[in-house]
């Protein structure tokens, strides 16, 4: 239900040109979205990830915006990083992590390690 009112009332109402606050509130309304989305988490950032790639349903501001949702994925904190290697590789398990990520997606993130046997 909720899904119908967002895209039968928002999302599908295309931006009025002909007035500036009407675009800008088009644009807010879809980073809002994308906000929402990433907060919200994996699951959610890949049906944004979704959404962006249909032009047959989806405005074009929300396009624009949902698409950096491709390649745009914020590093989640490193104290669920830390939790999820414990939980999967015990205590330890590297001689060298470097907490800052090299890359950043909607289902993972990439570190540079080594392990205690040097690999």
């Amino acid at each position: 239900f909720l899904t119908r009112v967002v895209v039968k009332n928002i999302i599908s109402k295309p931006a009025r040109q002909g007035k500036e606050g009407d675009v800008d509130a088009s644009t807010r309304l879809a980073r809002e979205c994308k906000e929402g989305l990433l907060a919200l988490g994996p699951t959610f950032i890949k049906l944004g990830q979704l959404l962006s790639t249909r032009v047959d349903v989806m405005p074009k501001v929300f396009i624009d915006e949902l698409s950096t949702l491709q390649d745009e994925c914020p590093p989640f904190p490193l104290s669920e990083v830390k939790r999820i290697l414990r939980e999967e590789l015990g205590e330890d398990a590297f001689a060298e992590f470097d907490e800052t990520p090299l890359a950043a997606a909607s289902l993972g993130q990439v570190h540079l390690a080594t392990t205690k046997n040097g690999t």
